[in-house]
């Protein structure tokens, strides 16, 4: 299987190209396109895959789809074959096999001598942030042409361009993990009920948990099973932290707490405007993170950033929202449904080295059942 699955940041190269001997594969952000592994254009394979993006190359250009060929056979250089390929679509000489060890396509069969080495072909979709978007088998080759159709026709559909007058600094990060994964959050959660939730606030000059309704409604509970933590890790450690590097050139090393929050209409579930950092014990906390489970199932319920407009954010089914813990935010009312929301405090080293620190402060012996952070730090390995 290749390395990656849809949705995934994909590694940079740079490479040999029909048009650029060090093509940089970091430009072609903000395009959609397909890396179309061939191992060989003039291999009986190769040429059956060349000649489906051949009569396909109208409609790719019309649907603004770009190709890129990955060969990793010298021969193909200035061969008639490849020129004409290179008059549509762009190729890739990957010569040292390279690329291909990069995107996993080169593997050893579990039945082969030990040092054999095949070579994976088929195409991989990727998106204008350089995510995966999908894997389009390679055979039957007769079905290729139709199931690389099929597949660009699931990329999300192109919002129209707009002026935007004001904006919140916040990160929007599609698909950090799929609608059946946020099932078996909710799942779980139902499973086994929440507690009710507070804040932290500095009183007498210690960090406590408080609970007050006029402040906060909103019910948790603490995910503790193995397999789930290790699918949300992985989704922060390839899809939320790459975003956060890039965009606000912070390395994430560290979470704390993971948790499933529900605002319930039953209680019109809200939290008023507040910052995630303003005490002693959480001022370590850099971003949070809203991840949300059922977005379709409720009303209400957005982040509004009340100091850069009254704009509303309400990430779709799997979907985040990523804003510095600095923001003053603050969770609108549900008012039909529950939603359901997985909500993460992420930090750094130093952070982790602050939070120690200050920990002093937290106020020992919680009176107030669910107020204090739900889970202790942990660490990433992707960072």
């Amino acid at each position: 299987m290749p390395r990656f699955i849809p949705g995934d940041f994909l590694p940079k190269f740079r490479a040999d190209s029909s048009i650029n001997p060090t093509f940089n594969f970091d430009s072609l952000a903000g395009h959609r396109f397909a890396l179309v592994f061939v191992a060989s254009v003039n291999s009986t394979l190769g040429m059956a895959l060349t000649q489906t993006l051949l009569d396909e190359a109208d409609w790719l250009s019309k649907h603004n789809i770009l190709i890129y060929i990955v060969t990793t056979d010298k021969r193909d250089a200035g061969n008639e074959r490849l020129t004409k390929l290179a008059e549509r679509f762009t190729v890739f000489f990957d010569t040292d096999r390279a690329i291909h060890r990069l995107f996993g396509m080169e593997a050893t069969p579990a039945d082969a001598i030990p040092g054999t080495l095949v070579l994976r072909v088929g195409a991989l979709l990727v998106r204008e942030n350089l995510r995966a978007q999908a894997i389009v088998a390679a055979q039957p080759v007769d079905g290729f042409g139709e199931r690389l159709r099929t597949a660009i026709a699931e990329y999300p559909v192109r919002m129209p361009p707009q002026a935007m007058q004001q904006h919140a600094p916040v990160l929007m990060i599609p698909d950090v993990v799929s609608p059946a994964f946020c099932r078996q959050l909710i799942d779980y959660y139902e499973a086994r009920g929440g507690g009710a939730s507070g804040f932290m606030r500095d009183v007498d000059g210690l960090t406590r948990g408080l609970l007050d309704p006029k402040m906060k409604r909103r019910k948790d509970c603490s995910i503790e099973d193995e397999s789930l933590l290790k699918q949300l890790r992985r989704a922060l450690e390839t899809r939320v932290i790459p975003e956060i590097g890039k965009a606000f050139g912070y390395r994430v090393s560290r979470v704390e707490r993971y948790i499933i929050g529900c605002y319930d209409a039953a209680d019109q579930g809200f939290f008023k405007a507040h910052r995630d950092n303003t005490s002693k014990a959480t001022a370590h906390r850099k971003f949070a993170m809203s991840l949300n489970l059922n977005t379709d199932e409720y009303e209400g319920g957005a982040l509004r950033f009340p100091e850069y407009g009254q704009h509303t954010y309400k990430p779709g089914v799997g979907c985040a929202v990523v804003f510095s813990c600095s923001l003053f935010h603050e969770a609108t009312p549900v008012t039909r449904g529950r939603r359901y929301v997985v909500l993460p405090f992420l930090y750094d080293e130093q952070g982790a080295a602050q939070r120690a620190e200050t920990r002093r402060f937290l106020a020992e012996h919680q009176s107030t059942p669910g107020a204090e952070p739900a889970m202790p730090a942990e660490s990433l390995t992707a960072a």
